[in-house]
């Protein structure tokens, strides 16, 4: 989850859906943080770096930065490698797309995910499959799974086109994929506040 501080209050703003959280406490440590990098490995794709530059995409089509913080493939099959620098371990896989049908803009019709911790022999993990639905508007859907707790430094994204669509124009054309952030995490489970003063005597 991505946090906008302002004025190094105790409010922050989700960087994702921008409304107000408010909380007590946080602690920040210092620790050593190693960027992930993409290669791509089949088929071409546009833009790579933009899937793990912490930048979310929006769906106002209009403005320039709709097209700089997504990746893009027209008319093809693709795969690409995450290194994350050293293992890492999740168990939630998250992918952004972005879909406007009349712009021919189509959300995979799957993406298949596999793992390796020495970037030659990857394993099957999991394949997501996106929403059947397409709307014609521009919107946005991340293509999430959850799997078993998995260790590896490298994840394979295989990503299938959806093929031929018909876009505004009346015409049949080749769709366009456009992808965002790509996420892998750890869940982690919160113990419940625990009353301290529960059954316990006050005193005035």
């Amino acid at each position: 989850v991505k946090y906008v501080f302002e004025n190094d209050s105790e409010h922050i703003k989700d960087g994702v859906n921008n409304e107000w959280i408010f909380i007590d406490e946080v602690m920040i440590e210092r620790c050593e943080y190693q960027a992930p990098t993409v290669s791509v490995v089949e088929g071409t794709l546009a833009k790579k770096d933009v899937l793990v530059d912490g930048e979310y995409g929006i769906t106002d089509m209009t403005g320039e930065k709709w097209r700089q913080v997504v990746a893009e493939c027209n008319g093809a099959d693709f795969a690409f490698v995450v290194d994350y620098g050293k293992e890492k371990t999740f168990d939630t896989i998250s992918l952004g797309a972005f879909e406007c049908l009349t712009s021919g803009i189509v959300a995979p019709s799957q993406v298949t995910i596999s793992v390796s911790n020495d970037n030659e022999t990857f394993t099957p993990l999991t394949v997501i499959k996106a929403d059947d639905n397409h709307p014609s508007t521009a919107s946005y859907e991340r293509l999430m799974a959850s799997v078993e707790s998995t260790t590896a430094r490298y994840v394979k994204v295989n990503v299938t086109n959806y093929g031929k669509v018909v876009g505004g124009n009346g015409k049949l054309s080749d769709s366009w994929v456009m992808l965002d952030e790509f996420e892998t995490y750890q869940t982690v489970q919160i113990a419940p506040f625990k009353n301290i003063a529960k059954g316990k005597a006050a005193y005035a």
